[in-house]
């Protein structure tokens, strides 16, 4: 279990929280039952072994991190500091005007 993973997916998971537009980009990306209501979601994923555990899944995986502008960015930190604040800054870049 991943706690922080458990802790991102409590926001979509409670009955007054927010929900998933169908449209998303996740950076980091672990599966999560809570993520099977988003039909749409595209998972970024730089270690071998979660990025296939992400696709076996069910879900929808990009090689090379996405490009474009997508309405929903969420971001599952890693464990060094420098490339979880370089993932903040690529996800502002890609999440288009009045995203989430």
């Amino acid at each position: 279990m991943n706690a922080a993973l458990e802790t991102l997916m409590l926001a979509f998971s409670a009955d007054d929280g927010i929900s998933l537009p169908k449209r998303a980009l996740f950076i980091g990306a672990e599966p999560h039952e809570a993520l099977k209501s988003c039909p749409e979601i595209t998972g970024w994923q730089p270690l071998k072994p979660l990025a296939v555990k992400w696709e076996h899944a069910g879900f929808s995986r990009s090689e090379d991190l996405p490009t474009g502008k997508w309405p929903a960015v969420m971001i599952l930190p890693g464990k060094s500091r420098d490339e979880t604040l370089a993932w903040f800054a690529i996800a502002r870049e890609r999440l288009e005007p009045g995203g989430k």
